[in-house]
């Protein structure tokens, strides 16, 4: 079987299990619109899944491309731990704290096993979200890729 179907499958088994389980459970799509010397993108796909205290956790794939020469684009993978203010019928904003895997090292990047922190501000289901992914200091280099994205949140 190929690698992409079965990424596929993980993922629509994913989004099954995750789409049953609460009120508060979303599919959250962004894009990036800053870019690191005009030369890096972000897009990514996160499912999200809050309690009734708007606790939750964020399940997300996506990839970062980046042309300036000794920089590589990569898929990453992350989880994260969060907590939400307000709901989806109004303002709301969202923050977010974990850990990533990326699929290759580069000038930037200087470790596979990076963290990442996600702050959103939305108002219904679209909101202004800001990404960091670094290494904390544990690889060098480190100097860190930061994104100012939009992204659009699927009530499930």
């Amino acid at each position: 079987m190929k690698t992409s179907t079965k990424l596929a499958a993980i993922l629509v088994g994913l989004f099954s299990t995750l789409a049953s389980a609460d009120e508060a459970t979303t599919l959250r799509m962004g894009g990036d619109f800053t870019h690191y010397k005009n030369k890096s993108a972000i897009y990514s796909v996160g499912f999200e899944d809050f309690d009734r205290d708007n606790f939750g956790t964020k399940l997300e794939v996506g990839a970062y491309t980046d042309s300036d020469p000794g920089h590589v684009g990569a898929p990453f993978g992350s989880v994260l731990l969060g907590k939400r203010f307000g709901s989806y019928e109004g303002l709301n904003a969202t923050g977010f704290m974990g850990c990533a895997i990326i699929g290759s090292t580069d000038q930037v990047l200087g470790s596979l096993f990076e963290f990442t922190e996600e702050a959103i501000v939305g108002y219904k289901n679209v909101g202004l979200g800001y990404k960091h992914v670094s290494n904390a200091g544990l690889a060098s280099p480190n100097h860190g890729r930061d994104y100012v994205s939009l992204t659009v949140a699927f009530h499930l």
